[in-house]
């Protein structure tokens, strides 16, 4: 055989392999910023739920600090 045609294949083998291998890593995720929330109340027969994206604080003051009292939270900080 060949050197160029055999370095060629083993070059492309490798290729090959290392593609492979890069396909078979677990994606990473990440937690979101503002997780996801759901609360649910039954009024008769029906049930009314609510998901919401709750605001990440990470140890911040946030009623009364960054949000004064007696104002209106911006909802959608997510979307």
């Amino acid at each position: 055989m060949n050197i160029k045609l055999r370095i060629g294949l083993i070059a492309l083998f490798l290729a090959y392999m290392a593609g492979e291998a890069l396909l078979a890593q677990t994606p990473v995720t990440f937690p979101r910023v503002s997780p996801g929330r759901s609360t649910m109340i039954r009024i008769g027969f029906n049930d009314i739920v609510i998901n919401y994206s709750s605001p990440g604080v990470k140890e911040r003051k946030i009623w009364g600090g960054l949000v004064p009292y007696g104002t209106v939270w911006r909802a959608g900080a997510n979307e």
